[in-house]
């Protein structure tokens, strides 16, 4: 009318939350809050660096330094899209304070608490390595080879006692903590395995506690297999977790699909970087 245009509206991208003027961008708060609804939301898809930089309104470079320190511990990446384990058992409340610590891994970590041990998680009563008899230690190797050849490795957290089908998360000692020298521990866990394997020790405090968990990566070239020949464990065999918790040889068709994934998909990712 009166040969004037009326007024079109303003269109954001999907997904993209409006900035409130031209070149300001959000609090530092809001940005978090952004952060904790977009890892709600891309729980069962993952996401890209660059699509949480987009959401919250973070550099590129800050994405990068949250999700290789900050949510160390909590971040795993497959192909090229990344995914935030324990998302969904953390409120907003208990998020925004991992924001305000100088060391997550130190304060808090989300398997604290858990009803249940997952193909990822698997607990261990409190204990002295040194201390520790032939069975106990080949137990942990069972455990570290199925979860080295698990697309997201897993966790093997030290100072948990079952009762009664519940979890009590008592601790460890600060001499029991202190006889899981990495070099120690990692040497027994490479002489007794075929194929790479990278375990990274860490003690952190939570509620005043102290424990030790193994931080298992999934193997980074081809599956590994046990050398061991004793204690359940049978050399030359492939094994993985399973979603009930448990550790077992590689038996099917299917399984062998699962452990032979993550190489085929390091092979294609080679191949497409050349």
């Amino acid at each position: 009318m009166n040969g004037i245009d009326p007024p079109q509206p303003t269109l954001f991208p999907v997904d993209v939350a409006p900035v409130a003027s031209a070149g300001q961008r959000p609090g530092r708060e809001e940005q978090v809050r952004r952060a904790y609804d977009f890892l709600q939301g891309s729980r069962s898809s993952g996401f890209t660096k660059q699509e949480l930089a987009t959401a919250t309104g973070w550099t590129l470079s800050t994405v990068g330094t949250y999700l290789t320190k900050k949510w160390r511990g909590y971040v795993h990446r497959e192909k090229r899209r990344y995914w935030f384990r324990g998302i969904e058992r953390l409120s907003w409340e208990q998020f925004r304070e991992l924001h305000s610590q100088v060391d997550p891994a130190a304060r808090g970590a989300e398997w604290y608490g858990s009803t249940q041990e997952r193909a990822d998680l698997d607990f261990v009563g409190p204990l002295d390595w040194n201390a520790a008899d032939t069975k106990t230690r080949y137990g942990i190797l069972k455990t570290v080879l199925g979860m080295s050849n698990c697309p997201s490795g897993g966790r093997i957290v030290v100072g948990v006692i079952e009762r009664q089908g519940q979890f009590d998360f008592v601790g460890v000692t600060e001499e029991q903590a202190a006889s899981f020298e990495q070099t120690r521990v990692v040497d027994f866990l490479r002489a007794n395995s075929d194929g790479h394997i990278d375990v990274r020790i860490e003690t952190p405090s939570v509620h005043g506690k102290r424990f030790v968990v193994l931080v298992v990566s999934p193997y980074d070239d081809i599956p590994v297999l046990s050398r061991a020949n004793e204690h359940g464990l049978r050399r030359g065999a492939p094994y993985i977790r399973t979603e009930a918790a448990q550790t077992k040889i590689v038996e099917s068709t299917v399984e062998l699909r699962l452990v032979l994934r993550r190489m085929l998909e390091i092979r294609s990712t080679s191949r497409e970087s050349r």
